[in-house]
């Protein structure tokens, strides 16, 4: 619960209304990312039960560098991702789509 304090310049004081938050689960507590930075392969760790899922990894220009597909990804289940070899070093982002929600972090290939 969250409210705002308020002073004004008369030094007159007023209070905000209270506001509920509810705290998402943080995307490495769904999908951990093993060995950042990486080498060869993309190394991906899911922490909950999936139907299916669709993985795509992007250069920082917007480019689709990787396209993948999984179906019935269970708890603890380890996924390696082979990158390609012409993949120049630097930052590329992991798009996760599970169809209810999309999940983007960054990693680094050496």
């Amino acid at each position: 619960m969250y409210r705002l304090k308020m002073t004004s310049k008369g030094h007159d004081i007023y209070y905000s209304n209270i506001v509920f938050l509810t705290i998402r689960p943080a995307f490495d507590e769904k999908i951990s990312i093993l060995g950042n930075p990486v080498k060869d392969k993309l190394t991906l760790r899911f922490n909950e039960n999936q139907n299916t899922m669709d993985i795509k990894i992007y250069d920082l220009a917007g480019r689709i560098i990787s396209d993948l597909n999984l179906r019935k990804v269970k708890i603890n289940d380890i996924i390696s991702i082979p990158l390609n070899i012409s993949m120049s070093p630097g930052i590329y982002v992991a798009e996760v789509n599970n169809g209810t929600e999309r999940l983007t972090c960054k990693f680094v290939k050496q």
